[in-house]
């Protein structure tokens, strides 16, 4: 089913449970208010909800308890350490200044660890499409951080006016309303019908 394993997914489970609720708590326009209720909407309306992904990991999140859970303050905490001593040993060893990685890189480390992370464009592909990188770095390194990447930012000058490059593609068609969920219209992207 899935490849996801480790205290990072566990925490985000539980983070994203109840964060989710609190979100939705704040919104005056929906009766939703929890990941049960999101979960049951996507099955309700899911030709228009689930066009590209599943709800897998709404799924997985929905089963976890709070963030009072032994089991969340353990993962997170395992999770935490180990993304900081690794980050933290890596600019240690190499004596570095930032890391930094290929846009399409997983960035889940710094999030983890609570460490400055961002991404910034470098460049046009030969497809037309950008390119871009990921600079993070260790506790409290923003300030340097900034400063690295507007001064590479002024070398590159990679910042180019996007192009509308041709029509939008058609939405898939990711084979999830089966059985009870038969299709009912047309699948649209949130600001309105495509076909």
């Amino acid at each position: 089913m899935f490849a996801y394993t480790g205290d990072e997914f566990t925490a985000l489970l539980f983070e994203f449970k109840t964060q989710i609720a609190q979100y939705l708590q704040t919104l005056s326009h929906t009766s939703l208010r929890t990941l049960a209720d999101l979960i049951a909407f996507d099955n309700a309306h899911c030709v228009q909800e689930l066009v590209y992904y599943g709800q897998e990991i709404f799924e997985l999140a929905e089963t976890e308890g709070d963030l009072s859970d032994p089991a969340y303050i353990a993962a997170r905490s395992h999770a935490t350490s180990a993304a900081r001593a690794g980050i933290d040993g890596a600019m240690a060893r190499d004596d570095l200044d930032a890391i930094v990685a290929p846009h399409l890189t997983n960035s889940t480390g710094p999030a983890v660890a609570g460490y400055p992370n961002f991404s910034m464009p470098v460049g046009i592909r030969s497809s037309g499409r950008p390119a871009g990188m990921l600079m993070y770095g260790s506790f409290l390194d923003e300030p340097q951080l900034l400063a690295m990447a507007y001064d590479l930012e002024q070398e590159l000058n990679a910042r180019q006016q996007p192009q509308f490059l041709g029509s939008i593609i058609p939405i898939p068609n990711a084979g999830l309303c089966t059985g009870p969920h038969q299709p009912q219209g047309k699948a649209h992207l949130p600001h309105g019908r495509i076909f």
